[in-house]
């Protein structure tokens, strides 16, 4: 059953089409299906988490809430929480392209494990996504991102664009 998800510190609300379950009771990382606003998999740290609030699909979620626009390349890439959200309009936005060579699905365990004995992760960025367009993703140094997984609520890995 499809349901609503906001975690706190962070605006958004998440379209989740699996099943969230009992977050207080869970003996580690969550990892949920998201279709809206980005399209990708949740990767949501109970230890971390400040607050969950869990809302059934009926509900209109749309109130005040306006499609982003953000067009993303067929790279990986990231999302990490924000307190404005997926929002194209921030600079610079909290979408991360990962280098070519990282692995979506090793990240995702990586990740996962990390969450789990609240360890870090360094990533090779290949990019920064540009308001309204995607950034070029051309080789060249793009800098890294460190997730403090002991503190991180959670993170979006995207493979594919929003729409898609």
């Amino acid at each position: 059953m499809s349901s609503l998800l906001r975690i706190d510190g962070d605006p958004t609300t998440w379209h989740v089409s699996t099943t969230i379950g009992q977050l207080s009771s869970s003996s580690g990382p969550v990892s949920l299906t998201v279709d809206e606003p980005l399209r990708g998999v949740l990767l949501l740290s109970p230890r971390a988490l400040g607050s969950a609030v869990m809302l059934p699909q009926g509900m209109d979620y749309h109130h005040g809430h306006a499609p982003n626009g953000i067009i993303l390349p067929d790279q990986a890439w990231l999302y990490v929480p924000s307190t404005t959200g997926p929002d194209p309009s921030s600079n610079p936005q909290r979408l991360y392209l990962l280098a070519h060579s990282k692995n979506i699905v090793e990240l995702r365990e990586e990740i996962t494990a990390a969450m789990s004995t609240g360890s870090f992760v360094t990533l090779q960025l290949g990019g920064v996504a540009g308001s309204g367009a995607a950034a070029t993703s051309a080789a060249g140094d793009y800098g890294s991102i460190v997730l403090n997984c002991a503190v991180l609520p959670f993170v979006v890995l995207c493979l594919e664009p929003p729409g898609a």
